[in-house]
């Protein structure tokens, strides 16, 4: 798990979720639980790509998006405001030996 805090400016471009060096494709599912109230920040948004176009998940304080970690996805820059997160990954055996 970790909380991720986002200030002005902030952002995480385009990326995939599959994990770092040796433990790369044991990351299978992902998810973002949103604390931060929507009305407290603007921009900011998660938004994963799926059938070639980019689609945003709720900004509802408390919402809970899950998702294959192999699908493409961001956080777009915060514009006003701060935002806070939650994200986490559940993981599996490795694909190729």
């Amino acid at each position: 798990l970790q909380v991720m805090k986002y200030n002005i400016g902030d952002k995480y471009e385009a990326h995939i979720d599959l994990g770092p060096g040796e433990d790369a494709a044991f990351r299978k599912i992902g998810f973002t639980l949103q604390l931060t109230p929507e009305e407290d920040y603007t921009g900011g948004e998660l938004a994963m790509m799926s059938g070639g176009e980019w689609h945003t998940a709720s900004k509802d304080q408390g919402s809970f998006t899950i998702f294959p970690s192999y699908i493409l996805h961001e956080v777009r820059p915060v514009e006003t405001g701060e935002r806070w997160a939650l994200v986490g990954w559940f993981t599996g055996d490795r694909p190729f030996s």
